[in-house]
């Protein structure tokens, strides 16, 4: 429904209304994948351990992965892209190497 706002006369044309759709698209999305990133994490109740806060943040940065898709120049997607993928293998590796429980 947002965008088809977009479709009406003169608005491509006004920045400030574009800016606004863009805005709120963007919004939902992000609250959209915290709510369900929420959804995700546990806690057990023995051992008062959060479980699942990978998977959470891994759901939120794909979403935002996907704005940027939508957005940015593709340059800056590879790099967003190599980083992400830096941080989620290689934390796994040096949480292996140092010999941290996993608890997911």
């Amino acid at each position: 429904m947002t965008l088809a706002g977009l479709e009406y006369a003169g608005m491509r044309e006004s920045v400030n209304a574009f800016s606004r759709i863009i805005h709120t698209v963007i919004q939902g999305a992000l609250v959209g994948a915290g709510f369900l990133g929420g959804g995700i994490i546990l806690r057990d109740a023995a051992s008062k351990e959060m479980l699942n806060l990978t998977t959470a943040a891994s759901i939120w940065t794909t979403a935002v992965m996907g704005i940027a898709c939508a957005l940015a120049p593709w340059p800056l997607i590879g790099v967003g892209v190599f980083v992400l993928f830096v941080l989620m293998v290689g934390c796994r590796w040096l949480e292996e190497k140092l010999a941290i429980k996993d608890k997911g």
